[in-house]
């Protein structure tokens, strides 16, 4: 029992830094998420710290959180509760019809116009941070979440760095050659988790073996070094999808990465793309 109000119960998942278990709100018998984290408090505190500040501010596309504290000597975080992610929607199918991925980036951008409005970038895109209820989407895991403005309310510099932050296949070619992340890369990855859930198996999705990115081949074959280098390769990515129904996301790629560094992107201008195509 958590703070002895949550019923523990089976786990969902374990990964390096922590366990997911599935529990339950014994007052209104409700299930709810609750996340261990190995670490040390400050983790799990960023994640709450972000999730509270959007939440204040009016974005609901987030989970709702419970409870936060010490559970057995670990930080604990009682959180909403999904069944299904996209990774597992994914999963259940061979691929993802383009109607029905057209309907839900549409959501997608709708979340990212909201958070960005508040300051924030989400920085771990990935088809596993997207969760279905009731026939919506919200977007989970802030862990990495961090305010692309400083105090002053000036647009943080873009400092080189050498490390990486996201997951490789989905971040964008700046993040790859080591610039700081800013709003046109959240969209970036959102237009390759699109292209992720279509393609399934494109080319630009294999370089994964035992769940590591090979991450050195993953940048020197970055689909933007190989538009650079050659339109062929680049169209590797498009392969598999008739010609007609790739022009809102080739418009889309294509509009993202014209975006510079301290840009606000056009988020009812890339919606209409998709929105016309559905």
């Amino acid at each position: 029992m958590i703070a002895n109000k949550y019923i523990v119960g089976q786990e969902i998942k374990r990964g390096t830094f922590g366990r997911i278990l599935k529990g339950i709100y014994k007052l209104r018998n409700e299930t709810v998420a609750i996340k261990l984290d190995y670490g040390n408090m400050n983790t799990l505190k960023h994640e709450v710290k972000m999730m509270n500040y959007l939440f204040t501010n009016g974005v609901r596309k987030i989970p709702h959180i419970y409870w936060y504290g010490i559970h057995e000597e670990k930080p604990c975080l009682v959180l909403s509760y999904y069944e299904c992610s996209l990774f597992d929607y994914m999963k259940q199918k061979t691929a993802v019809s383009i109607e029905k991925m057209n309907m839900l980036i549409l959501k997608i951008i709708d979340i990212f116009e909201h958070i960005h409005k508040f300051f924030v970038l989400h920085r771990d895109i990935k088809p596993h941070n997207f969760m279905i209820r009731d026939g919506d989407i919200h977007l989970i895991d802030f862990g990495l979440a961090t305010f692309y403005i400083n105090e002053t309310g000036e647009h943080y510099p873009n400092i080189m760095s050498k490390t990486m932050i996201g997951t490789p296949i989905f971040a964008s070619i700046h993040i790859h050659e080591g610039h700081t992340y800013s709003r046109r890369d959240d969209m970036i990855s959102v237009g390759y988790m699109y292209l992720f859930m279509i393609l399934g198996n494109a080319p630009w999705f294999t370089y994964v073996a035992n769940n590591k990115c090979e991450y050195d081949k993953l940048h020197i074959e970055h689909p933007m070094n190989l538009s650079l280098k050659d339109n062929k390769q680049y169209d590797k990515l498009f392969c598999m999808i008739h010609t007609e129904e790739i022009i809102a996301i080739q418009q889309y790629m294509k509009y993202v990465y014209s975006l510079d560094y301290t840009d606000v992107p056009k988020y009812e201008a890339v919606k209409h793309l998709f929105w016309r195509n559905r």
